[in-house]
């Protein structure tokens, strides 16, 4: 399945200020929807991310249940991610909504439906998983492929200057 939310677009909500000066905004909520279908007649797994989140807000509903939190790939953004497990020929509608400003605490407040996946790794709740399938600060990063390309990179570099 290729990953809606691999490209997440993100705003800040307070931006609307910039097209009117005289637009003061104190508080803004958001929802948003995006359908998945398997056009495929095998069943297709994988991680979903939100595909549109609003920087320095909180999650505070998604149905259905966000399985984590991304922390890591989007700066100052809390994407929802869900993961899917759609058997072939099915069809999934994810519906979710931010609340800007953040404020104080992480928590949030409404959790949705229970999404039903065969996968049990990253099944935290809202705030208490920070889990990412990215690679970042504290998940680590896959050093074997970089070395690797390093090295085919200055091989090949070498091989065109020595011809």
């Amino acid at each position: 399945m290729s990953e809606p939310g691999l490209y997440t677009s993100w705003f800040l909500p307070n931006e609307l200020e910039t097209l009117n000066t005289d637009l003061k905004i104190m508080n803004w909520t958001g929802t948003f929807g995006f359908s998945l279908y398997n056009v495929d007649y095998e069943p297709v797994y994988g991680i979903v991310r939100a595909p549109i989140v609003p920087s320095n807000s909180k999650l505070i509903y998604s149905d259905p249940k966000a399985t984590f939190i991304d922390y890591e790939s989007v700066p100052g953004a809390y994407v929802a991610a869900w993961d899917v497990a759609m058997p072939g020929r099915s069809y999934s509608y994810f519906e979710y909504a931010y609340q800007w400003p953040a404020g104080g605490g992480e928590g949030y407040s409404y959790y949705g439906t229970p999404l039903k996946s065969n996968f049990g790794a990253a099944g935290g709740e809202y705030g208490g998983n920070r889990t990412s399938t990215v690679p970042g600060r504290e998940t680590g990063a896959p050093w074997g492929p970089l070395i690797i390309g390093g090295l085919v990179t200055v091989a090949a570099l070498a091989y065109t200057r020595l011809r």
